[in-house]
């Protein structure tokens, strides 16, 4: 028997869910402007966002954002150079900033190099941990609070790059951390889950029949967080979850 997470949307298709993510992702910047006078938000990669992106680079709603108190930042890269065709920030940048007059100083890339040692990472990951704690509000614990943060999930129930059995999905204090994904035989920088779980806005995405197997997993409880690392924020009140009548079919069916 499944559990429903209090935030799930379910859309009849991507095209209506994208265009409600971005309806989304526009009140969450204009609140935040109100508020506090900056918007803090961490985007994902995947190919699920890259459209979301483009959206927000047109008029209707780029207009509606004042760009010039919007700090980007990213949840998760891979460890490539920033003009990569598997980067993270190049498909963003390629899809919304290079289209939005969001100031370059505001854009922070994880990865801003091309040598990829292990020492090298560390430094990635620490000078990235200082501009969050420069930047973001920070909580009584002393964690960086974003404003909203994107997440997508993998076929295995990844999330960011918090995969299946990763040493990552131990880390209870740090903000950032890198990561070694075996399957992939690469090295990561990602969030780990106590940032994660101190936003109060996790827009989490997942479209298509390919995410129905693992979204039945996770809402069943089924497997363990090592397992299915989506499964430690899927149930947060914070987890507004945006998929579409594909991604959510064996749920639905009761299956």
């Amino acid at each position: 028997m499944s559990s429903v997470p209090p935030h799930l949307n379910i859309f009849s298709d991507q095209s209506t869910l994208l265009v409600e993510a971005a309806n989304y992702w526009v009140a969450a910047a204009t609140q935040a402007i109100k508020q506090k006078g900056k918007f803090c938000v961490a985007l994902t990669g995947g190919s699920t966002p890259k459209p979301l992106y483009q959206m927000l680079a047109e008029d209707k709603y780029a207009g509606q954002i004042d760009w010039s108190k919007v700090y980007l930042f990213w949840g998760d890269e891979r460890m490539v150079p920033v003009d990569h065709k598997d980067s993270n920030y190049l498909m963003a940048k390629e899809a919304l900033i290079d289209h939005i007059p969001v100031p370059a100083e505001q854009v922070f890339p994880m990865v801003v190099g091309d040598s990829f040692s292990e020492n090298d990472i560390e430094n990635y990951v620490q000078k990235y941990t200082e501009n969050l704690h420069r930047y973001l509000d920070v909580t009584d614990s002393g964690l960086p609070k974003f404003d909203l943060i994107m997440l997508g999930m993998g076929d295995d129930g990844h999330t960011a790059s918090l995969f299946p059995h990763t040493d990552i999905l131990n880390e209870e204090k740090k903000a950032v951390a890198k990561v070694y994904v075996e399957k992939l035989d690469s090295w990561r920088i990602s969030l780990t889950y106590p940032v994660l779980e101190t936003c109060d806005d996790l827009l989490i995405m997942a479209c298509g029949d390919n995410k129905a197997p693992v979204l039945k997993k996770i809402f069943n409880k089924e497997r363990s967080v090592k397992d299915l690392p989506m499964s430690r924020i899927a149930f947060l009140e914070s987890a507004n979850w945006y998929t579409d009548k594909a991604a959510v079919a064996e749920i639905e069916a009761g299956n």
